[in-house]
């Protein structure tokens, strides 16, 4: 049921739509990293909160950035955090493990 509501956010009946479903819930089960490609618009986000949501992660927060967004100069130290000593801020990536 609660794997219904999730993947309702995801809407299409194309093969290409109902393969990627199918691969969400496939990989939502395992330990694997999940990278998701595609052009701005396309669902990624959806894609990602259906896998987090469907993974036994589910009770940790989930952590969603535009990477666009991120000068390609910033993008390293605001994920792993490389050059903490010049930036206050958490890494984003130690956000996502704090539990």
């Amino acid at each position: 049921m609660v794997e219904a509501l999730r993947l309702s956010a995801i809407i299409g009946e194309s093969e290409a739509i109902k393969k990627a479903v199918a691969e969400t819930q496939r990989v939502a089960q395992t330990e694997a990293t999940v990278l998701l490609l595609g052009e701005s618009g396309t669902g990624k986000e959806l894609f990602a909160r259906a896998v987090h949501h469907l993974s036994n992660r589910r009770d940790n927060p989930l952590v969603a950035i535009n990477c666009a967004a991120i000068p390609e100069t910033l993008i390293e130290n605001e994920l792993f955090g490389t050059n903490a000593a010049h930036s206050p801020a958490p890494a984003i990536a130690g956000l996502a493990n704090s539990n």
